[in-house]
């Protein structure tokens, strides 16, 4: 099974509609807009690698394709999110007990 197959499972995983890996995002990054998602591993493949969302086509007149304002913001939000995670930058999660309600 190719890398291409084990992304259409982490399509339903995620809640995505398409997902690319980094290498096709590298080579289509400047005609695309898309958030990194998460390093996955995947059967068949001995290293992770980075999994992005395509949000949009750059240069389509479609209209469900083309670059909305909201896709902009969240990939900017994701993009600084991912950023910070990578480089370690978030402390753990709270406690549960902190937002159990009495």
């Amino acid at each position: 099974m190719n890398v291409a197959a084990r992304l259409e499972g982490i399509n339903k995983l995620f809640g995505t509609t398409i997902c690319i890996s980094d290498s096709i995002y590298d080579q289509v990054e400047a005609d695309i807009l898309a958030r990194p998602i998460k390093r996955v591993q995947v059967k068949g493949r001995k290293t992770e690698f980075m999994i992005y969302e395509l949000l949009a086509l750059r240069t389509s007149d479609d209209p469900d394709l083309r670059v909305r304002d909201r896709d902009e913001q969240l990939s900017a939000m994701t993009w600084l999110a991912s950023q910070k995670f990578e480089a370690g930058g978030f402390s753990s999660p709270p406690e549960r007990s902190l937002f159990a309600t009495s």
